[in-house]
């Protein structure tokens, strides 16, 4: 059972690392914002390279990698999207939601954490927790510099 529970916490940084990689690639295109755009598209790749990581640790463990809900992701881009459209500025809805993502990365990593797990497998949930944290800090700053602006 605690096997189990070890791939499904692992599994869910997979997952909450390439389902923020989508959303962040999204927005490159719909964005005018080029600082803005800037730093997703440095998101997607750290997503991206975060989740082969991880990957490879689900499958060291005799597991394959969980593949996120497509339709879901869909859904909630749609959602996301129409949120934006109603919104004063996108850029502050869609930060919000991005904020958001990042917080719900650093849960998924702090589920993970409390698990035993090769030195190789910690210092890589290790380092999507400082990423996750630190995307935090970039968007709140880029969220303040706009109502600031």
């Amino acid at each position: 059972m605690l096997m189990q529970e070890r791939l499904i916490a692992l599994n869910d940084v997979v997952v909450a690392c390439q389902d923020a990689a989508r959303q962040y690639d999204a927005y490159t295109d719909r964005l005018a914002d080029t600082e803005l755009v800037a730093l997703f598209r440095t998101l997607v790749d750290e997503r991206e390279s975060l989740a082969r990581r991880l990957s490879a640790h689900v499958r060291e463990l005799g597991e394959l990698p969980r593949e996120p809900d497509v339709e879901l992701e869909q859904v909630q881009q749609l959602v996301s999207r129409l949120k934006a459209s109603l919104s004063v500025d996108e850029r502050l809805t869609i930060l919000d939601e991005r904020i958001d993502c990042e917080q719900q990365i650093e849960a998924v990593v702090a589920t993970a954490e409390r698990f035993e797990w090769a030195s190789e497998t910690t210092e890589c949930l290790r380092a999507a927790r400082q990423g996750a944290a630190r995307a935090g800090e970039q968007l709140r700053a880029h969220r303040q510099s706009l109502r600031d602006g």
